[in-house]
């Protein structure tokens, strides 16, 4: 069966998880531990998602994140590339480091969050690698439960979860996890509707009709549109210039430096393909020609994935579109 395209949107909670390609181990020492846990804690900072519960294993991982306005395929696409690059490097080794795609199940907050921080904390524990989930140090328990805690896990959501009271709160998750002690492997947890969704019938018709919504386009590899953010082409050249630190008025110039040309692509592919202005608008404003507005966005859509820079700048300049 062909795997369906990622189901994305603002505020969306995810149950993320991958393995070593051929089961082969992704953290050999403890370096890679801490290197893998500065990415989570870096990207976290750079798009705003919330991790409520994490493991990382020797040979998987897994974490249950919730996305702000920057879909989880770029989150996961960043995060994961960026860790591979450091394992070849330290390793000496090439070619896919995580076997297939992750997977990234679409979670029913309400209903499931305390039950995935629970099943996610034990996972050492159905592994036979320690008696108790504080006994293994990669994981979040230690957030809730011990002196490190990590500024990236957000403790006060799950703890609001069980009581408002701080003490009792902390009783109450301590006690649920040691209920599941015993717990083997849950396989509700993974019979998911959709191959993607995680949830009651109702949450599935919601998150069905989010698709519906958005004119069947069920996920954000591919900007949308028809958003309803009411931006001036100045309004987006302001932002473009504070963000890529080049004058507007050499954005508008017919300059051909790179950096200079790189803001001008940003601009035209931001006006196109988020807010809908028409090429002949676009063309108009910064003074060419309405196939030079088609060929820049074209080129931006093609360096995006590939170029960290140019992506960071992109996404930051979305983010200040839509405050």
């Amino acid at each position: 069966m062909a795997r369906k395209p990622r189901i994305e949107f603002p505020g969306a909670l995810y149950h993320v998880f991958s393995r070593g390609n051929n089961k082969q181990l992704v953290f050999i020492c403890e370096t890679d531990f801490e290197a893998f846990l500065e990415r989570i804690k870096r990207y976290s900072e750079k798009y705003l998602f919330k991790v409520y519960v994490y493991v990382l294993m020797p040979n998987h991982f897994h974490i249950v994140l919730e996305t702000h306005v920057i879909p989880i395929s770029k989150i996961m696409q960043e995060l994961l590339q960026s860790y591979t690059l450091y394992f070849h490097k330290n390793y000496g080794t090439v070619g896919h480091l995580f076997q297939g795609r992750y997977k990234a199940i679409l979670c029913d907050k309400e209903t499931y969050l305390k039950e995935l921080v629970r099943y996610i904390t034990l996972n050492p524990v159905r592994a036979d690698i320690v008696n108790l989930p504080e006994n293994y140090k990669w994981s979040s328990y230690h957030s809730y439960f011990g002196d490190s805690s990590q500024s990236f896990v957000d403790i006060e959501f799950v703890f609001n979860l069980f009581d408002e009271d701080r003490t009792s709160a902390k009783k109450l998750l301590w006690a649920f996890i040691r209920d599941g002690l015993s717990m083997g492997h849950k396989q509700e947890l993974y019979d998911v509707v959709d191959q993607r969704i995680l949830g009651s019938e109702q949450f599935v018709n919601e998150i069905k009709s989010k698709i519906e919504e958005k004119n069947g386009l069920d996920h954000l590899d591919e900007p949308i549109k028809t958003v309803k953010i009411q931006r001036s082409l100045t309004e987006i050249l302001n932002i473009v210039s504070d963000v890529t630190e080049i004058p507007k008025s050499a954005i508008l110039s017919s300059s051909k430096e790179l950096h200079i040309s790189r803001a001008r692509g940003i601009f035209t592919y931001v006006a196109v393909k988020y807010l809908g202005f028409h090429n002949r608008k676009i063309s108009n404003f910064i003074k060419k020609d309405p196939s030079s507005v088609t060929h820049m966005v074209r080129r931006i859509e093609n360096s995006k994935r590939g170029n960290s820079s140019l992506s960071s700048m992109l996404e930051k300049v979305i983010q200040l579109i839509q405050v």
